[in-house]
């Protein structure tokens, strides 16, 4: 494009039962033009099959589509219950808009995939359906196989709030230029830049959260220092995340938008970054707000605000500072991830019970820290709140996996302050992942100072436990070439 603007084309492909989905991603894409793109000199062009093709001849209908459309720079994959009609290269129109796509990016050249499956209910009213949505599992474990990280939704609004975050992120990372909004703010104050203050350790800036560009400005400089700073992606994109929560929380029930915003980065072992949003309103009860937002996720709402900073951050506080004025805090660290024996087996979902302070539980790749965790699980599973439990372990449940496992690590089990650590990591478990501990698919690996816990957990419910490393691995590589041992047959 000229003037040094670039166009992004996002091409939606999906069967025909998403159409709310694909009506939704023009007031998305929309949206995005308007603040963050702009701002980057970026366009989105929202590219579908019914405004951006015409009849011509071809193989066939898919084939037509194929020829007359684009390539596009990111790909928005959409599934329920139905994978479409086979085309003569592919298992529908979807599923060969997703493999050209694929091969692109195994030639090297850029493209997102975004692919996501609804898991609303649904009851096949015929042979056909169960048919299809069979073949959406396949082509849902297909591309897990390949490497893709797929995301569920649950209907039109859960999929919007989802995926306006993820494009978000993807606009994030396209360039590295630095946001117009920043630049201007700058050369108004005559001083450095947010991101010339974030180099430094330390930022304390007013804005105005309801002005989207300011806030994904801010957001952007975030993301570069704690890039350059040498913090990983998956810290960079929690920290975005809880800017951004924080910032909408006060958009939408401050009666005063401005917020005074302070960021600070610590490198030191291990690395921190502190985050505070000050906005002027009535004062709140976080506790109440947080148990409110629990119930409302409970009757189907999607886990935002307050409730998502909880879950990414590793402190969350609040309390006023003078009448009228509160401060919100939160802080997350840099946590490193311990190597586990059951890393490299595609097949297992582990967790990690780090019991040292800070104590951390691992779900898969995601971190979760200190007593707040603890007290979120344990209520989770006190009220029956499902939906709380979806948003910690949802993704550890997105891997195509045989085997839940579970291993510890650090010092003794010992009584402590309720709700324990251990006790409540696993009547989580149990309460999520039912039927792997109903089939007897979990493996429990025990530190040497948590073994009578773990020995207690697995005579209960007659599950395989090793208390040593090398055992293990041998019964992994007897699992990985079908030679399953019994609960029996493990030590325990």
């Amino acid at each position: 494009m000229a003037n040094g603007w670039t166009k992004l084309r996002v091409f939606v492909a999906s069967p025909g039962d998403t159409p709310g989905e694909r009506e939704c991603l023009r007031r998305v894409i929309d949206e995005i033009n308007r603040g963050l793109a702009a701002d980057r000199r970026l366009l989105l062009e929202l590219v579908r099959w019914e405004t951006h093709s015409w009849p011509g001849s071809g193989i066939d209908a898919q084939d037509v589509i194929n020829q007359e459309i684009e390539e596009p720079d990111i790909l928005v994959c959409v599934l329920w219950k139905r994978l479409g009609t086979p085309t003569a290269r592919a298992a529908s129109g979807t599923a060969e808009e997703f493999d050209r796509a694929f091969r692109r990016r195994q030639e090297g050249r850029r493209v997102e995939l975004l692919l996501y499956f609804n898991q609303e209910s649904f009851f096949p009213g015929s042979l056909e359906e169960i048919e299809q949505a069979a073949r959406v599992l396949a082509f849902r474990k297909a591309a897990q196989e390949k490497g893709l990280l797929v995301w569920e939704y649950r209907g039109t609004a859960d999929f919007e709030a989802k995926v306006r975050e993820h494009l978000t992120q993807v606009i994030r990372h396209w360039n590295g230029g630095e946001p117009e909004p920043e630049r201007r703010e700058a050369d108004r104050s005559g001083g450095e830049t947010w991101r010339q203050q974030l180099a430094r350790g330390k930022l304390q800036v007013k804005l105005d959260p309801k002005v989207s560009s300011q806030a994904y400005a801010l957001i952007s400089a975030l993301d570069h220092c704690l890039r350059e700073k040498g913090f990983t992606q998956r810290s960079i994109d929690r920290g975005g995340t809880i800017l951004w929560e924080l910032l909408t929380n006060v958009a939408r029930h401050a009666p005063e938008s401005m917020a005074a915003v302070e960021i600070a980065i610590e490198t030191d072992r291990p690395p921190r970054v502190e985050l505070g949003v000050t906005n002027q309103g009535a004062g709140f009860d976080l506790e109440a707000i947080l148990k409110s937002l629990d119930e409302r996720m409970k009757l189907g709402e999607r886990e935002h605000g307050l409730a998502r900073v909880r879950r990414l951050a590793h402190e969350l506080s609040s309390y006023t500072q003078k009448p009228g004025w509160h401060f919100v805090r939160c802080d997350f660290y840099e946590q490193q991830r311990p190597q586990s024996v059951f890393d490299g087996f595609s097949w297992a979902s582990p967790v990690i019970l780090v019991n040292e302070l800070p104590k951390v539980l691992w779900l898969g790749d995601e971190d979760y820290v200190g007593r707040e965790v603890v007290n979120v699980l344990h209520g989770a599973v006190r009220r029956s709140i499902r939906p709380l439990l979806h948003s910690y372990m949802g993704r550890l449940a997105q891997r195509p996996a045989r085997y839940l496992c579970v291993e510890g690590r650090g010092g003794k089990i010992v009584t402590e302050t309720p709700p324990p650590f251990f006790d409540t990591v696993r009547s989580a478990l149990e309460t999520y992942f039912p039927e792997y501990f109903q089939n007897q698919k979990v493996i429990l690996l025990a530190g040497p100072d948590s073994q009578d816990r773990f020995v207690e957990w697995a005579k209960d419910l007659g599950l395989l436990y090793f208390d040593s490393e090398a055992e293990c691995r041998r019964a992994l590589e007897a699992i990985d070439q079908d030679r399953l041992p019994s609960p029996a047959s493990a030590r325990g």
